[in-house]
């Protein structure tokens, strides 16, 4: 319990971080220093286009690193470290008179920022194949992560919030300064318990493939695929959601800074309690059952409900957004547990480990995804004119909150439908990684 504790405890900093990015960056550029909206996301999106294309090759090198060295959690310390340097360097930047020199500045601090960032992120997330291989583990080191990614976010959100309620000077400054110190912590926290180092004997060989080979076989790995396709789409959902939010509650619902911290507040609270909720659902109907009910209920009621909030009424805006909204959110948790189900299929099949292949294609696509969908959200609040709000700003909003996020829900669960590792074919992956029979291993057709 003390390890998975520890493990998962890392990520506090890594979702306070992408909270407080995803919230105030670009708000940050736009509204403080006056960049065009569009600009800003514009330079947010090559950066993450960068940071996305070299995912697979720092998952990759992280699985070499581990075959040498027995561990991953150097490259987390080293990854930590520069995040936090950088992170303060983005929300300090130097003051320019003209606003390309600025925008300049911001793309290549993204950047560096981003770069290091992947360095920490992909290994502590592939970490968790290092430390056991039994399913019903993994699930609760995962919800464990997702436990302490919840009071990481409500850090992200704290903290500038802070701050903004009480209109302290640099507020953005002081709050990145904090941040930073947050994701150090945590970073090291998570070093004082480490996966234990074992030596493989044989069944499942390190893998020499170059990059490329091994992409062209996960091509062939049909659950993946779909899972990632779901996951894409779904985290263009969550970033329009996210960037969009603070507009959508300060200009569409009229919301004080206090009353927008609290709502974002109580949601993660009610996102972080569903979670033993949604275990609970996918252990009696399934994973797949669980997670396509829960990402269509949501698009159903992002799309209904975001737009008929009336402005003002605080309550009302409480219990959909914060309440309802908190619960359905919380079967996006399921995705990356099915997803160590396919990479143990994979296992099975290549007889080779590749945790950190697939989980850095798995922040690929988030990334990836992310990228679109800031480039094409700072286009939208450009159209809805939240720089000069005008009478049309409100509807628009509530266009690009609603209908537009809730599209994205919807179309991810219909992704899932067709996903074929069923929670029988799992459990036999299971059995035979368990045995590490290598005449099971040469013939895992037979058993899938």
């Amino acid at each position: 319990m003390f390890k998975k504790a520890v493990y998962g405890f890392v990520e506090t900093g890594i979702n306070a971080v992408e909270i407080f990015l995803r919230l105030h960056l670009l708000v940050f550029y736009s509204k403080e220093k006056g960049l065009n909206p569009a600009w800003v996301g514009l330079a947010l999106s090559l950066a993450i286009f960068w940071d996305a294309a070299i995912d697979p090759w720092i998952g990759r090198f992280s699985d070499r690193f581990r075959e040498t060295y027995g561990t991953r959690i150097h490259l987390v310390l080293i990854g930590a470290i520069l995040s936090a340097v950088l992170l303060v360097a983005l929300y300090t930047p130097p003051h320019f008179a003209n606003p390309k020199a600025l925008w300049t500045y911001l793309f290549i601090v993204c950047l560096l920022f981003n770069t290091a960032f992947t360095f920490f992120t992909i290994p502590y997330s592939a970490m968790v194949g290092d430390y056991t291989e039994d399913r019903g583990a993994r699930s609760q080191m995962i919800a464990w992560r997702m436990v302490f990614a919840n009071v990481g976010a409500i850090a992200g959100i704290a903290i500038p919030g802070y701050y903004l309620a009480r209109a302290l000077p640099d507020v953005y400054a002081q709050a990145s300064w904090l941040i930073a110190t947050v994701v150090l912590g945590a970073a090291f926290i998570g070093s004082l318990a480490p996966p234990p180092r074992y030596v493989q004997k044989g069944e499942i060989k390190g893998n020499s493939l170059s990059v490329f080979r091994e992409l062209l076989i996960v091509k062939k790995n049909r659950p993946f695929l779909l899972l990632i396709a779901a996951y894409f789409v779904v985290n263009i959902g969550l970033t329009f959601n996210n960037a969009a939010a603070l507009y959508f509650y300060r200009l569409r619902l009229g919301f004080g800074e206090q009353e927008i911290q609290n709502l974002l507040l109580i949601f993660l609270f009610v996102f972080s309690a569903s979670v033993p909720l949604w275990v609970w659902i996918a252990r009696k109907w399934g994973r797949k059952t669980a997670l396509v009910t829960g990402a269509l209920l949501l698009g159903v009621s992002q799309i209904f409900t975001y737009p008929l909030l009336p402005r003002g009424e605080v309550g009302t805006a409480y219990f959909w957004a914060a309440i309802v909204g908190g619960i359905l959110v919380g079967s996006y948790v399921l995705l990356e547990s099915i997803l160590t189900d396919v990479v143990d299929y994979d296992t099975v099949k290549s007889k080779r480990e590749s945790f950190g292949l697939y989980f850095g294609i798995w922040k690929f696509s988030a990334k990836f995804s992310r990228a679109v969908a800031l480039l094409l959200t700072g286009t939208l609040l450009d159209w809805a004119n939240v720089s000069f709000p005008d009478i049309d700003t409100p509807f628009r909003l509530s266009m690009i909150f609603g209908p537009a996020v809730g599209f994205f829900f919807i179309l991810a669960g219909l992704l899932i439908i067709p996903f074929g590792l069923t929670e029988k074919k799992s459990l036999q992956v299971k059995r035979i990684l368990e045995k590490r029979d290598p005449t099971k291993l040469t013939s895992p057709k037979a058993a899938l």
